[in-house]
């Protein structure tokens, strides 16, 4: 003798618990994959930031001018202005004097040029980066740092401690 099934949400449920493993086994596969998908972005973006040799330098826009007047204050003596450069903020303490310029001039190129001024003036690299230096001399410290303007002009601030 057949026996029925009495409960006929029985197959029902059973369907219910097939889907829903489906489903759990497709999200645990979909979130490997993204994972996967966002290390390989991750590792291409490191290898393109690293390989300088493909950058091309940006200059500022044709239409932007310099400011005519250097911000009232005084350059320093250990390091010459980068050529054709503004002052735009001055700022002395005790402790630290905070110098800002713009120059038309690319980033690269101004930071480079202030890094052999200073080399040449037996100051030391200490530590180094795309858009920043730090010097040392005795007991003082100065810091490079450069970025790049709405305009595409060159800011770059000298600090020293």
């Amino acid at each position: 003798m057949d026996k029925q099934n009495n409960n006929p949400h029985l197959f029902l449920k059973s369907l219910v618990v097939l889907a829903l493993l489906v489903l759990n086994i497709g999200a645990v596969g979909l979130f490997y994959y993204a994972k996967q998908g966002a290390t390989s972005i991750a590792s291409s973006f490191q290898s393109a930031v690293n390989d300088t040799s493909k950058w091309s330098p940006i200059t500022a826009s044709a239409d932007y001018v310099l400011p005519t007047t250097d911000f009232a204050g005084e350059d320093l003596a250990e390091l010459q202005r980068y050529p054709g450069s503004k002052r735009t903020n001055y700022a002395k303490t005790n402790t630290e004097t905070i110098i800002e310029y713009q120059s038309l001039d690319n980033t690269d190129k101004v930071l480079q040029y202030l890094k052999t001024q200073l080399a040449k003036s037996g100051w030391v690299l200490k530590t180094a980066s795309l858009t920043d230096a730090v010097f040392v001399k005795d007991k003082n410290t100065i810091e490079l740092a450069v970025d790049q303007g709405s305009n595409k002009e060159t800011n770059y601030t000298i600090t020293k401690k």
